[in-house]
């Protein structure tokens, strides 16, 4: 009687250490999992603060002559176009225009690795279009940096796989019109995939 007694026990305890260490192996393998997950969200957030911090900077340099040290062209200087709180429209029309021509340079320009884009918003959260001050429409070109998505039709038929937004606030004021005198949000994504919306 105590043998069988004693067998019963032994089949239970190696049927508790067997479940014990599969948990083990589950827990181990959602550990690393999760932090290989967070290796590119982590990518993401440097990438956008990266990106939003540069925006909301002074510009420093442009495509100059070659012998120019902050030369845009031989990845000198910095793209910003934020002056003393206040968006300066010629240096954002400066920046737009060097985006628009070398989209992959001006990723190296910005210290970042991944795909971007930002956009403006006024204080209700409309899409603005800075160099009218008006609320933008929707096939118009408000969104800037990859050229696959430049327009709030473009913004609102892609679903991104992985992104991070930072948002920044901006004056915008006489540049833009005269009467255009707001405070405008500043939206920026670092993504590192997306795919249109069928």
């Amino acid at each position: 009687m105590f043998k069988k007694r004693g067998q019963f026990w032994y089949a239970d305890f190696t049927l508790g250490v067997l479940v014990l260490t599969a948990i083990g192996i589950f827990f181990v393998q959602t550990l690393f999992d999760l932090s290989e997950g967070n290796e590119g969200v982590t990518g993401l957030i440097g990438d956008a603060n990266t990106l939003s911090d540069s925006l909301m900077s002074e510009k420093l340099g442009g495509e100059g002559a070659i012998y120019d040290p902050f030369n845009w062209n031989v990845g000198k200087g910095r793209l910003g176009f934020i002056n003393e709180g206040k968006i300066d429209m010629a240096a954002f029309t400066e920046v737009k225009n060097y985006i628009g021509s070398n989209y992959e340079d001006s990723r190296y320009m910005f210290g970042i690795e991944n795909d971007y884009i930002f956009y403006f918003e006024n204080g209700f959260g409309q899409y603005l279009n800075i160099e009218t001050g008006e609320m933008a429409g929707n096939s118009e070109p408000i969104v800037y940096g990859h050229q696959s998505i430049q327009s709030n039709d473009d913004l609102i038929s892609v679903t991104f796989s992985g992104r991070v937004i930072m948002n920044r606030y901006a004056y915008l004021g006489d540049g833009a019109g005269g009467e255009n005198n707001q405070i405008i949000r500043i939206v920026a994504i670092a993504f590192d995939d997306f795919e249109e919306i069928t």
